[in-house]
């Protein structure tokens, strides 16, 4: 063997049980937040910076502050959005090349009805809704989402319409959203 290559294979074999170490901590954090309970991922999540949570217990960050009048629970709203579970599963999301859906703001769960009116067209926010908010212990039957789930939603709100001007003006709405109705 040639001088040094012991050392150099030793502190190759301690790069890589330290990227392993490195690994294993970040799956067990990961599955650690996955199963917090909602109060405490919710009470933990409040702390972090620019967090704002609601007096309903909805938590938000502004990614991107829009411009013009906000959105109001009359309104059909165009929004890209993607939506997922606290361990990171997505369970639905904007279609690919689809320049937003089309969302009647009064129709969805009460969490995404609140966090559409807080924005204004162009804002991005970044939404953890409570269970209380969005499907309560039960769930939605059949998957994807369990019951009790914090459900966590990167949402950018590109146009809005008024509720009687909005009829048609995006469109018909999209088939086989992965939500179930009120989403």
């Amino acid at each position: 063997m040639r001088r040094g290559a012991v050392t150099r294979l030793w502190v190759g074999l301690g790069f890589l049980s330290l990227l392993g170490a490195g690994l294993a901590y970040a799956g067990t954090t990961r599955d650690a937040v996955a199963a917090a309970s909602p109060q405490a991922f919710l009470a933990s999540n409040a702390r972090a910076d620019g967090v704002v949570t609601t007096t309903s217990g909805l938590q938000y960050r502004v990614v991107r502050q829009g411009r013009g009048a906000k959105a109001t629970p009359a309104d059909l709203a165009l929004v890209n959005y993607r939506g997922k579970l606290l361990d990171g599963t997505v369970f639905d999301e904007t279609p690919a090349g689809q320049r937003g859906t089309p969302m009647p703001v009064g129709g969805l769960i009460p969490g995404f009805v609140e966090a559409l009116t807080l924005m204004s067209p162009g804002a991005k926010y970044e939404i953890w809704i409570p269970p209380q908010l969005a499907y309560g212990p039960e769930g939605t039957p059949g998957g994807p989402i369990p019951g009790d789930a914090v459900l966590n939603f990167d949402v950018e709100l590109v146009e809005v319409a008024p509720g009687a001007a909005a009829q048609g003006m995006f469109g018909p709405p999209p088939g086989g959203g992965g939500l179930p109705p009120g989403m």
